[in-house]
């Protein structure tokens, strides 16, 4: 067996034995998921199936952070310009903005798509609970 790069290493330089494998490990994971190249808008539900999404636990999620609504699923998937929690999602900027996206500043602008696929992405990032209403899961 091959040994880790001393790139891929790096990160889990603290860990010892089996958990330094699992680290680098879940690090080439996240290296390989973040290579991974963004369709163009507007992203598709074809686009979501096709990285097995779960879109039905997003349409819920999203039920549960910006209330009913009349767009896909019964979500509000539209916010006005500025608003600080974007989208059906309820997205921070800043937050949306560190999976690197191609998808432009303002979330509550994207179709729903857009946002459950970048949602996706912030999830496998900082996990689920990154949401206030994250029970909703």
């Amino acid at each position: 067996m091959a040994a880790p790069s001393t790139a891929a290493a790096k990160p889990c330089a603290a860990h010892q034995g089996a958990a330094k494998a699992e680290c680098v490990k879940a690090h080439k994971a996240q290296a390989k998921r973040d290579a991974v190249r963004w369709p163009a808008y507007p992203v598709t539900t074809r686009d979501l199936t096709g990285r097995d999404i779960a879109i039905e636990r997003w349409v819920r999620l999203g039920r549960c952070e910006a209330g009913h609504g009349s767009g896909y699923g019964g979500v509000r998937w539209n916010t006005p310009g500025g608003w600080r929690w974007q989208g059906g999602l309820g997205m921070y900027d800043r937050s949306h903005a560190s999976t690197a996206h191609p998808y432009g500043y303002d979330a509550g602008q994207w179709n729903w798509q857009t946002q459950v696929l970048v949602g996706q992405r912030l999830m496998e990032k900082y996990g689920i609970t990154a949401w206030s209403a994250w029970r909703c899961w």
